[in-house]
């Protein structure tokens, strides 16, 4: 208590509400202060309770609110604290139990789906904002562990609200089963950090397109399901003329395996697309003007066709026409798509090709099976394995039994040395159907890493120390930043062994014997700026500290920090490597 020029006695009780109510606000108090003062006494409850003081304290402690709610402020906060606590307490035993895993196994989710199960699916939004505010938080303050594992987190969380929407799709009538929707909800799945964002653009985008072709036949009102043929033909004209002439839409023929030309979003922004993305644009554009195509299965080729002869005893096949969006929507006749198909394959077919019609499902599983592809054949295989994982995932929930997809599956599994129970349970059950070598040798490995789980880790959790006489040879230390003398690419140092530790097939392969120094130099465990991992001989590494932010997918996995030039470890690699301080 003090007192004024006057003498009078000054204290806190003194004050009026609206000074109580400002001090409250300063940023060196937080919520557990706040929660005190409420106690002091009724007026200081009633201040201290305010909604407008919680709404403050809740926009200042998190700056990532994708879903904003305005009810009960103090609720909100103590909600979106609760979830926080359990998300951080979640992401340390994922930065313990993964480490060594080259993706987070299905078990370690667990928590996470009754996290989410408990908060209603996240149906306010709050664990949702957590993840984003770890992950966009400015790289200065950044934790680089908490963002890592907080995007794994955010695409498990997805992928379970995505699951939901696709069970409601496939449970409605076919003719409801929109192909737009199916596409949409399979780039949520890839691209899992922009779902509100893919949804909301491609909407705008159709609609825009939609209200060109209405311009363009000028029509301003919504149409009703027609039923003339010479109607038909000329909307379907005006959607062909306002894609590929007007817009430029083109089948992509430089990159016709980027990743990109599956996703719906990316093919609606760069106009450029495979048969059946393109198909899937013309026929939403198509279906909102009330105008039926219907997706055609063709060998090595995707078309649509639609009903241009509605004459009931038409049986001649001239009653389809059909649409090749990948070559600029053009019409074709039954006859004219066998041109599509090569020689060899008429050859093969002896004139026993159809077009099928295909449901909306079979369309999904076709562009999940192109996604695939992608992954399968990418040269940079580590960035896009755990792709291939989740999208494996849901092929098998579209089409589960699909054989081929289940192996692959658990070859991914036995890849990464992870689900190696449910591998070993797929394979066990493959080989009642196909007991060949190859899937012997694959449950042969799968479990060989299941049996030795629990050893490998327990020896590699195992502190190596510079000061021991065998590591006196190591000269660069965990954390410091490379380049690579042979292929230039630039790199940070995880892991390093006195030798190289790999097996003879590997050093044979890789040429290590014929380096000046062999295989008895250092090796070590780097992160290129590439996004590959790999393991790389002393003498082929140089310092080079002004690089700058590796971008590599793993980063996280083993660093907390980055100082500008150099990273530092978490603590479970520091664990690991308790000597290697680049301060000292």
């Amino acid at each position: 208590m003090a007192a004024d020029s006057d003498g009078a006695k000054v204290s806190i009780m003194t004050l009026a509400d609206e000074l109580v109510d400002m001090i409250l606000a300063y940023d060196l108090l937080d919520h557990r202060d706040i929660c005190r003062f409420a106690q002091v006494c009724s007026r200081f409850n009633a201040i201290a309770t305010s909604n407008e003081v919680w709404r403050r304290r809740c926009v200042r402690r998190w700056k990532v609110w994708r879903k904003f709610s305005s009810e009960d402020w103090r609720q909100v906060f103590r909600e979106r604290l609760q979830i926080e606590q359990k998300v951080l307490h979640l992401i340390e035993r994922l930065t313990r139990n993964a480490f060594f895993k080259a993706d987070v196994p299905d078990k370690q989710y667990t928590d996470m789906t009754d996290i989410i199960e408990m908060h209603d699916c996240d149906s306010k939004g709050h664990i949702e904002n957590t993840l984003v505010e770890l992950i966009e938080v400015d790289l200065s303050v950044q934790d680089l562990t908490h963002k890592h594992y907080a995007d794994r987190l955010l695409a498990c969380l997805q992928r379970f609200k995505l699951i939901k929407e696709w069970e409601s799709l496939l449970c409605k009538p076919e003719e409801e089963q929109t192909l737009v929707n199916g596409a949409v909800l399979i780039a949520q799945w890839v691209q899992y950090d922009k779902p509100s964002e893919i949804t909301n653009k491609v909407s705008q985008e159709l609609e825009r397109l939609t209200e060109e072709v209405r311009q363009t036949v000028a029509v301003s009102t919504e149409l009703q399901d027609t039923t003339c043929p010479v109607t038909d033909q000329r909307f379907l004209e005006a959607v062909r003329d306002v894609m590929f002439t007007k817009e430029n839409f083109s089948g992509n023929t430089e990159d016709y395996y980027d990743l990109d030309n599956s996703m719906i979003n990316e093919v609606l922004e760069r106009k450029k697309g495979i048969p059946i993305t393109l198909a899937v644009v013309f026929t939403a554009i198509a279906r909102r003007l009330g105008v039926k195509v219907e997706p055609v299965n063709f060998p090595n080729h995707f078309l649509l066709r639609w009903k241009c002869n509605h004459d009931l005893q038409a049986a001649d096949g001239s009653d389809y026409q059909y649409i090749d969006c990948f070559n600029g929507g053009r019409f074709l006749s039954k006859d004219q798509c066998m041109n599509l198909i090569s020689p060899m394959l008429r050859g093969i077919h002896a004139g026993n090709i159809e077009p099928q019609l295909a449901s909306a499902r079979d369309v999904w599983i076709r562009m999940l099976s192109n996604i695939i592809y992608v992954c399968q054949t990418t040269t940079r295989l580590d960035s896009r394995l755990r792709c291939l994982r989740h999208v494996l995932e849901l092929k098998r929930m579209l089409c589960p039994e699909d054989r081929e997809c289940r192996l692959l599956q658990a070859r991914v599994f036995v890849h990464l040395g992870i689900n190696l129970t449910e591998a070993i349970e797929t394979l066990e059950y493959l080989g009642s159907w196909n007991n060949s070598d190859r899937l012997a040798f694959l449950l042969q490995d799968a479990k060989n890493q299941k049996d030795s789980e629990t050893e490998d880790e327990t020896q590699r959790l195992k502190p190596k120390l510079r000061s021991d006489p065998r590591h006196s040879k190591v000269i660069y230390k965990v954390g410091m930043v490379m380049r690579h003398r042979r292929y230039h690419y630039g790199c940070v140092i995880w892991g390093w062994d006195p030798f190289c530790n790999m097996s003879d097939a590997w050093i044979q392969q890789m040429g290590v014997d014929r380096l000046p120094n062999g295989r008895s130099q250092p090796f070590y465990n780097v992160l290129g700026d590439d996004g590959t991992s790999r393991y790389a001989a002393e003498e082929n590494l140089v310092i080079e500290t002004g690089q700058e932010f590796n971008r590599h997918p793993d980063l996280g996995k083993y660093f907390k920090a980055w100082k500008g030039h150099r990273y530092i470890p978490n603590y479970v690699l520091q664990n690991i490597y308790p000597e290697d301080n680049l301060d000292a």
